[in-house]
């Protein structure tokens, strides 16, 4: 005989807040079992004593947490009980992160593709043209800057005053500058392609662009860029691998004005992570964005 204090699942599925079937599914799994069962029906009945357990129940499967986790949480005492909440919380709060930066970068690259591309060169080849160009022209008063040409489908790139010529020519032109872009999401899926091309490049190829053009030589701007734009989307960890790989590749650089631009750059960065800033820096010589 049921006790007719009991309630119906279905009275106290909407007592709770809770579907009959997620009752069952719960009885299933071990995290509320009913107070009564019906030996020859097999109805379900509840008491009222249970509702705070189901409402709990409720509550952490609002939030999120995982059927395992529940069991624990229902099995713990009270500080053990909230340093589970804690847990659950910071993983979930590291996931939307991540989630919202893997977004960004999907994002950054359909609007990417949808704009009408203009001119395009190899990134690698151009990055290290205008690094090499911008390092003795780009911030000085004094000298009218660097100059740039469209001749048909190729780009020339030479400092107007002529102390420090570095034509940069290339026909078949492929990749996307990531300096284009303020949007650090967008600025990202760039600089992985330039990384890209690089990878792919071989010094013999680069020569055939100018004389002086080494591929060692691109790795250190174009890690510096990566680094920069994870620290700006708030990946720390990501930011400091690039900027310690961009550190790593400064020996393939020639001991001149340029070298130390880039140096400069990486110690600034490295303290805007260590500052857990994402703001924009100010364009440091010789680095291209």
């Amino acid at each position: 005989m049921t006790d007719p204090e009991m309630m119906s699942i279905g009275v106290f599925a909407e007592l709770v807040g809770l579907t009959a079937s997620a009752l069952r599914f719960y009885d299933d799994a071990g995290l509320l079992r009913p107070e009564q069962v019906d030996p020859s029906t097999g109805y379900r009945f509840y008491s009222r004593s249970q509702v705070p357990r189901a409402c709990r129940l409720r509550q952490l499967r609002e939030i999120g947490m995982p059927l395992p986790a529940i069991g624990e949480f229902f099995a713990a005492d009270t500080d053990e009980a909230a340093r589970l909440l804690d847990d659950h919380v910071t993983g979930m709060t590291t996931e939307a992160e991540r989630l919202r930066r893997a977004a960004e970068t999907l994002a950054a690259s359909l609007r990417a593709e949808s704009r009408r591309v203009i001119c395009t060169v190899p990134g690698p080849v151009l990055a290290g043209a205008v690094d090499q160009v911008s390092a003795s022209t780009g911030h000085d008063p004094d000298i009218p800057g660097t100059e740039r040409r469209a001749q048909g489908n190729r780009i020339r790139l030479r400092e107007a005053d002529r102390h420090r010529p570095v034509p940069a020519r290339h026909p078949d032109a492929r990749a996307h500058r990531s300096d284009l872009y303020d949007d650090p999401a967008e600025s990202l899926v760039w600089d992985v392609r330039a990384l890209d091309a690089a990878d792919a490049l071989t010094d013999e190829r680069a020569r055939e662009h100018h004389e002086s053009l080494r591929v060692a030589g691109f790795y250190p701007s174009l890690h510096l860029n990566l680094a920069d734009d994870f620290r700006r989307l708030g990946s720390f960890r990501a930011a400091t691998e690039h900027l310690d790989r961009a550190q790593d590749h400064l020996s393939a650089l020639p001991d001149d004005p340029y070298r130390d631009i880039v140096r400069t750059a990486v110690h600034e960065v490295r303290r805007a992570i260590a500052d857990r800033d994402t703001a924009p820096r100010a364009s440091a010589p010789g680095t291209v964005r």
